[in-house]
């Protein structure tokens, strides 16, 4: 007799019945597969470890709202009337589309809750995300502290732009779940967009370019470059504009948006740095002299430790100079910082004074001959 009245609701039991056994696995089985994935720390990483700890609440709250609904729109609606005289039909119907509604928005708002949980800046998952944009300097890289300052701004930043984006959509859909028209609200809302963004379309200009110059690095702080016609080193880049100390020790602030329109030099990104110079010599050296100084310079410079190729020295006897004969030279040294180039090229020059000495040659200065058709007469004085 029981078995015959219960039996219109095993429908509705036995889903109940599943969702929470459902829920049950689903809380035994995460368990097992965050403590096998947990590290030395004892807190479980990688992408589904990540996904998981996020969408945890979600899922939970999605299996509960299911737990209620879905047993409520399987239940008979002639038994239920037998107790409940207002259940009707018509009740009934409604109440299948109030779950159905319900049960929609609810999944909506478990899946954009999970990816709320991602967007944030705490999770692993965003966080390697964010490292991988350069948003989030790795520690181990041995960057300056400004420098990792201003990537985790920049980050954070990015984070609370996303996890606003991810709740506008939500709650949009949700919204049109429910049947109202929000075409007008986002009419409105992308005049007041146009508005804003008209009035600060500078401001907004220079966060752009902050985000560009952090994301592509081409400098960072403490680097020498040049860029529309100023040289000097960068000591801060802001949210507006990227400051420059000159080497007169004036402080230049370029906006961003100008940083990124431009052409920038980066100095202290070079690997080598070019040492050109001419020797001149006077017209009274011999070509076997000659010959064995240009020799003796190509060996200097090859054994120097300086050198970037020991291959690629250009050392060549070139010109018959008005009143000196030229001798190009042109070597990569590894010294790219001014200070150590400034003493490589001091050191050259004295190294290539012993050189010419030692082939006994001289270097030759600006000097005129005059020659006469007919020799001088010297007159005696009266």
């Amino acid at each position: 007799m029981l078995t015959a009245n219960l039996r219109p609701f095993y429908p509705s039991i036995v889903s109940l019945l599943v969702l929470i056994v459902l829920r049950f696995a689903y809380g035994k089985w995460r368990l097992s597969f965050l403590s096998k994935r947990a590290g030395e720390t004892g807190t479980a990483c990688g992408v589904a470890a990540n996904i998981l700890t996020a969408a945890e609440r979600p899922f939970n709250f999605l299996l509960n709202v299911l737990i209620v609904t879905v047993p409520l729109a399987w239940l008979p609606q002639a038994e239920v009337a037998e107790y409940l005289p207002f259940v009707t039909e018509r009740f009934m119907d409604r109440l299948s589309v109030l779950t159905d509604h319900i049960q929609r928005s609810v999944f909506v708002y478990s899946v954009f809750w999970c990816l709320f949980n991602l967007s944030d800046t705490t999770n692993g998952l965003m966080l390697d995300v964010l490292e991988h944009m350069g948003l989030k300097p790795d520690e181990s890289e041995g960057l300056d502290i400004e420098e990792q300052k201003a990537g985790e701004a920049i980050g954070t930043i990015m984070s609370a732009a996303v996890r606003a984006l991810v709740v506008l959509i939500g709650l949009m859909i949700i919204v049109r779940e429910w049947g109202y028209d929000i075409s007008g609200f986002i009419a409105s809302l992308s005049i007041g967009s146009a508005a804003v963004a008209f009035a600060a379309k500078d401001a907004l200009a220079n966060v752009f370019g902050s985000l560009v110059i952090i994301l592509g690095r081409p400098f960072l702080v403490g680097d020498w470059i040049e860029v529309n016609g100023v040289e000097g080193t960068v000591e801060k880049i802001t949210m507006r504009s990227t400051i420059l100390r000159t080497f007169p020790q004036e402080v230049v602030h370029i906006p961003n948006s100008l940083m990124t329109n431009v052409p920038i030099i980066n100095f202290t990104l070079r690997q080598k740095r070019r040492l050109s110079f001419t020797v001149g010599l006077t017209y009274d050296a011999e070509g076997e002299q000659l010959e064995k100084t240009v020799e003796a310079m190509r060996a200097y410079f090859a054994a120097r430790p300086t050198v970037f190729d020991p291959d690629d020295i250009r050392v060549h006897f070139t010109t018959f100079a008005d009143s000196s004969l030229n001798i190009d030279i042109t070597v990569f040294t590894l010294a790219t910082a001014t200070k150590d180039f400034l003493n490589v090229r001091q050191q050259t020059n004295l190294d290539l004074m012993k050189i010419m000495q030692e082939q006994g040659v001289s270097c030759a200065f600006p000097s005129t001959s005059v020659y006469f058709a007919t020799p001088l007469e010297t007159k005696p004085k009266a």
